[in-house]
């Protein structure tokens, strides 16, 4: 199975997705702030919600409810963004609350718990149940990093940006 931590990994950042407990590797996590308005973009890959400028750099915001087959929300001024580094790009995780700091256990591949294949997922025990454990790498996958590109040059009107994350 492919680890979707690094095996040198001292801490994950553990939070919640409609309830579902899930952790990213510290090292790829950029930021956490608070969700701000996301723009739209149409013809973008279905895992997108759309994107957003931080601070001048334009990210791609993944809806993580979508990939996951969670039923989709739309964003609340509670929920919080993770900025996650996903290859040589930054992403925004849309998440419903950060829970905190643990250090990673063992992992279990979904495939031997649920006999199906989820790529770039582990399962980990934890004094709170299962944690599922996202590798950052496959957040976006090259294609859907291509059709964001795409979709992003093809919306966007000389001159206008997606609205600031403040």
């Amino acid at each position: 199975m492919d680890l979707p931590i690094q095996q040198s990994a001292s801490l994950l950042v553990t939070f919640r997705v409609e309830g579902l407990l899930m952790g990213l590797d510290l090292g790829a996590v950029v930021r956490i702030e608070r969700a701000a308005a996301v723009t739209p973009l149409s013809g973008g890959p279905p895992c997108l919600m759309g994107a957003l400028n931080h601070h001048g750099r334009i990210l791609p915001v993944l809806d993580l409810r979508r990939r996951l087959g969670l039923p989709t929300r739309p964003l609340d001024p509670a929920d919080q963004f993770l900025l996650v580094r996903c290859g040589l790009r930054t992403v925004v995780v849309p998440v419903d609350r950060v829970e905190g700091l643990t250090a990673p256990g063992p992992l279990t591949s979904p495939e031997e718990v649920l006999g199906a294949s989820l790529k770039g997922l582990g399962l980990m025990a934890s004094e709170n149940g299962i944690t599922v454990i996202q590798d950052p790498d496959h957040l976006l996958s090259p294609v859907e990093d291509a059709a964001f590109e795409s979709a992003l040059a093809g919306s966007q009107p000389s001159g206008s940006e997606p609205p600031a994350c403040t």
